[in-house]
């Protein structure tokens, strides 16, 4: 019997970096448009990260899937820089992240793990999974994506 192979993600961090460039704006106008500080794109760039919940309030006004930003690792040599449309609004719910081990019959990852795994503690897995202030970045989510076999869209569904 042939096991089905692992789809690898990676973050599209070069369509981050580009992205005012595309969209016609400067860095500063990246983080006014969803209402965070004039510094915010620059803070991004230079952690190499954005938590998740801001990458959807972006994609949200400017009309972004999401999924532009988290690619198959196939496609790391040639990333694609330009965006897919989407007039559907991306729906963030973090707290989807207890669907992990919320089975406790067939769980995919029991908690205790997750935490070992990712080098969190409790408090931090807690706080990724507050529906209304997430602390979550796409490099973590994309980690537990590769990780644990998931698909990436579980935390955009209702």
């Amino acid at each position: 019997m042939q096991q089905k192979m692992k789809v690898r993600f990676i973050y599209n961090e070069p369509l981050f970096v580009e992205l005012p460039r595309l969209l016609g704006i400067t860095n500063r106008h990246v983080g006014e448009s969803i209402g965070k500080s004039r510094m915010w794109y620059q803070q991004a760039l230079d952690r190499q990260d954005a938590m998740l919940k801001h990458l959807v309030a972006l994609c949200n006004v400017w009309h972004i899937d999401i999924m532009s930003f988290i690619i198959p690792a196939e496609d790391y040599d040639n990333p694609d820089l330009n965006f897919r449309r989407s007039e559907t609004p991306v729906e963030y719910h973090p707290g989807n992240i207890r669907l992990l081990w919320r089975d406790r019959f067939q769980p995919i990852v029991m908690r205790k793990q997750l935490q070992e795994d990712g080098g969190w503690n409790k408090l931090t897995v807690r706080a990724f999974m507050n529906e209304e202030n997430s602390t979550l970045c796409i490099c973590d989510w994309i980690f537990m994506c590769n990780q644990y076999n998931l698909d990436p869209k579980l935390i955009f569904k209702p």
